[in-house]
């Protein structure tokens, strides 16, 4: 699929900043799931060795 599309986008400017800013929003998506989860399982366990 990559390089089937790569011609199209490969020359174009704004395609390419899109496209970096869809894969810039996706790590963005993750780090944050994966803080949310972190925190997540830290409170647990701080409150599953208290009690």
């Amino acid at each position: 699929m990559l390089k089937r599309l790569r011609p199209e986008y490969a020359e174009d400017a704004k395609a390419l900043t899109a496209a970096s800013q869809v894969v810039a929003i996706n790590f963005q998506t993750i780090a944050a799931a994966n803080n949310y989860w972190r925190k997540s399982f830290a409170c647990e366990t701080c409150l599953s060795a208290a009690g």
